[in-house]
């Protein structure tokens, strides 16, 4: 069902059908680097190409939205300095080419060697990892990750006036994007790198600090009552607080939320 899905969004949204394009290009190139690269050899398995082709695709395909969801990760990161996000993205390069390498070559090793019992250049450890072309790969993931990159960076340099902002987030689920007033949601909470956005009736994750979605919204009825939580005040219904001044801060449709004594003073309660 997720797949069907997928497909049908990939209609109406152009960032998906930019990364499936990019895919789509790798496997022209790879099918004819390691053609000629088997030339070169005069080694030539069509059918040993068409296993590393297909199971790269696969694999990018099925990579599509982890790659996009670490890659959101990582640029979203307030306390990275770039360096430190371009090592981060080295790193996970590496671990997803390595990945690409160990799922392209089983699949020959099981689909031909043993399979279809063809005797093919794969038996060597090299050529099959240089016909399955590196640098090909590599050109894959940094055209995905490309894309998510620029969406990141794109987004986050548009300032609006503080006087012009709008009344509504945008937030994404999976491949589907929301306007969400600000007066639908009820409470965010910070949990690590990403915030929890609930409103009447969703449950948004969004990858960005909860002091930075505060600041870019700028609507004066999120207060912070936590180091992990911010909520409408529109909504809450009672407060309860114990001997050391913290406690629960409760809201109209029954749920709640932690408040820090730290935090009190910001409710008009």
């Amino acid at each position: 069902m997720e797949k069907i899905e997928t497909i049908a969004n990939m209609e109406k949204d152009p960032r998906l059908f930019l990364r499936f394009l990019a895919i789509g290009l790798f496997a022209i190139l790879n099918l004819s680097f390691g053609f000629l690269f088997q030339v070169s050899r005069d080694l030539i398995c069509y059918t040993e190409l068409l296993v590393l082709v297909i199971s790269s695709m696969v694999y990018w395909a099925l990579s599509i939205r982890p790659i996009d969801r670490i890659i959101r990760n990582i640029f979203s990161r307030d306390q990275w300095n770039m360096p430190k996000k371009v090592a981060a993205l080295l790193v996970f390069s590496g671990f997803a080419l390595a990945v690409n390498l160990v799922v392209a070559q089983a699949s020959v090793f099981l689909i031909i060697s043993y399979w279809l019992d063809i005797d093919t250049p794969a038996a060597d450890i090299l050529v099959s990892t240089l016909t399955n072309n590196i640098a090909g790969n590599l050109l894959c993931f940094f055209s995905l990750a490309g894309i998510t990159i620029y969406e990141c960076l794109s987004s986050s340099s548009r300032s609006v006036p503080e006087t012009e902002k709008p009344g509504f987030v945008m937030l994404s689920s999976g491949y589907t994007v929301t306007k969400v007033p600000f007066t639908d949601i009820l409470y965010i909470q910070s949990n690590q790198n990403c915030i929890t956005i609930q409103t009447h009736t969703d449950t948004f994750v969004k990858y960005q600090s909860l002091k930075s979605f505060l600041k870019e919204c700028s609507y004066p009825a999120f207060k912070r009552v936590h180091r992990s939580f911010a909520l409408n005040e529109d909504y809450v219904s009672r407060i309860e607080t114990n001997d050391n001044g913290d406690g629960r801060v409760y809201l109209k449709n029954g749920s709640s939320v932690k408040l820090s004594r730290t935090f009190k003073k910001e409710l008009q309660f």
